[in-house]
């Protein structure tokens, strides 16, 4: 009896553990080691069915002239740009205490989730690591590749939905391209 004991023990735990790696790949993208999309929305959508939803506010960034790195060195080194960016944009998130979350929504489009801080603050924060982004020194196989993020951010005050969301944060993105890239855009 105790054997069987100790092997229902033993079982359980292992299916423990099996169940936290199949939730931890649901939720996190493989290459970036950031939450996907599917936990970005689950996110969002936890926060706008909250009684009082607090203040929030969302940056979407993406890699400037991303197609090119892809075409001209290799998918290789862009995989490797999109995982030196997140690192580097999380060690920030991590040492600034600002509460940001990163996600991957796809290709190269990422969303920050920032809770509780104004567009201004965000605005701010964006501003620097875009900055850093752009100074950095990104070399793959000896080669030193040109990378900028562009970055759209706004306040969330009576947007609704997921779409509504994404549709505010994505015009200050698509404006922050149209103004020259490599620049943050709040409005």
């Amino acid at each position: 009896m105790l054997v069987i004991a100790k092997i229902a023990i033993h079982l359980i735990s292992i299916i423990a553990l099996m169940y936290s790696d199949l939730k931890k790949d649901a939720y996190i993208d493989a290459l970036t080691d950031t939450y996907n999309r599917k936990k970005f929305e689950e996110v969002l959508k936890e926060i706008l069915d909250s009684k009082n939803v607090p203040l929030f506010s969302i940056a979407l960034f993406d890699v400037d002239s991303f197609k090119c790195i892809n075409d001209s060195y290799g998918h290789l080194a862009g995989d490797y740009v999109l995982r030196e960016i997140s690192y580097g944009i999380k060690d920030t998130l991590l040492q600034e205490h600002n509460n940001g979350q990163l996600f991957r929504y796809g290709g190269d489009e990422f969303f920050v989730l920032f809770r509780n801080q104004s567009g201004d603050k965000v605005k701010a924060i964006m501003d620097d690591i875009q900055k850093n982004i752009s100074e950095k020194d990104f070399i793959y196989n000896d080669t030193l590749l040109n990378v900028s993020i562009s970055v759209g951010v706004s306040e969330i005050r009576d947007e609704k939905s997921l779409k509504d969301i994404i549709d505010k944060v994505d015009k200050n993105l698509y404006v922050a391209k149209a103004n020259g890239k490599n620049q943050v855009f709040y409005m």
